[in-house]
Formats: C-alpha cells, structure tokens, sequence
C-alpha cells in the first residue's frame, strides 16, 4: 500500500452575501449575514493519480477559529474530470455535486483543532469519471444545507499563517501483480 498526501491548491474560495472570496487566510462555512444566503466553500486538489481504484482517502482541515457546531453541512466533490477555480458566486454556486457525500458533517467548530473526514466513495466516485487523468483537481465542497443567519465556522485556508491548510491523503494499492503463464 502507497500514500500520497495531497495540500490545498492555494485557490480556495468561498461565497458569502452574495460575493465570492479567495486569498482570505479562512474559508467560511455555514450561514451569512443575508438571510437564506448559505455559504459554498471549494477546496481544490491536484492529484497526481490515474483512474484507479483507491484503498481510502481522508480529508483534513483545521478550525481556524471557534464557530457554531449546529450547521447543517453536506461535503462532497465536484462531480467532473478536472475541476476549475470558480469565477464567480454563480459558478461557484452552480458545481454539480458527486453523489457520494457526508451527511451531516460535523461543522469544524472548535478554534485550532483539526477535524477529519473519510472521504474514500466521493474521492472514488471523481477518479471513475471518463476523462480523469494523473494531475488533474479535484474540488472538495462543503456546502451548507441550512444555517441560521450568522451561524458558521471557519476553516484554515491556503493562506493561513498559523493552521495548516486543508490536506487530502489517498491511499492506493502500490502493486499489482500482472498473471503469467508459465511454459
């Protein structure tokens, strides 16, 4: 069996009232200060393996601040071959997801803990979708289903100084053994 441990691609973005933010040292999760207005949070990974089978993946993130453990939030992928940084709250908005989810989530809530996540089927369901190839992004989403207004927490991003930023570690069977006839 063979790791691989995959960073945050440094693009990471996140909605809010209506606007989209990257750059931020935090990605938002859960509600906003518009009423209705639930937050997206897109965390993208380029992933250096072909269509495979995968043994298991878990997702990592760090509270990059204390937050509200009651959010209704849904993680799950981009369902597409190759994942593009969001332009905009609509696209952002718009991302088909993959069928395979967590549901519920426990909300990353509690400031400088890291919470992690087995996110084997969705990370499965990306590498299974014709067109994948070694080196191309996977955009991990937590999406919020319902929040109160003001109710979220926050995840370290890319650029957080002090918290690490969100890791992917994928294992993978590292041998398969090929059947010879013997004469």
């Amino acid at each position: 069996m063979a790791g691989i441990l995959i960073t945050d691609a440094s693009t990471d973005c996140f909605n809010e009232d209506g606007e989209l933010y990257e750059g931020t040292n935090y990605l938002y999760v859960g509600g906003s200060t518009v009423s209705g207005d639930y937050v997206d949070t897109w965390i993208p990974f380029v992933v250096p393996l072909p269509p495979m089978t995968i043994i298991s993946a878990t997702l990592y993130v760090t509270a990059s601040a204390g937050g509200n453990s009651d959010i209704d939030i849904k993680l799950v992928a981009e369902k597409i071959n190759n994942s593009v940084k969001p332009t905009s709250l609509a696209t952002l908005t718009g991302k088909v997801s993959t069928t395979a989810n967590i549901y519920p989530v426990t909300a990353p809530s509690s400031g400088g803990v890291q919470y992690s996540y087995n996110v084997t089927s969705i990370v499965q369901e990306v590498l299974n979708i014709s067109g994948w190839a070694n080196g191309n992004t996977l955009g991990m989403m937590f999406r919020t289903m319902y929040s109160a207004d003001t109710k979220r927490c926050e995840i370290a991003s890319s650029e957080h100084a002090t918290y690490s930023e969100p890791v992917l570690i994928i294992y993978y069977a590292d041998f398969i053994p090929t059947v010879m006839e013997v004469t």
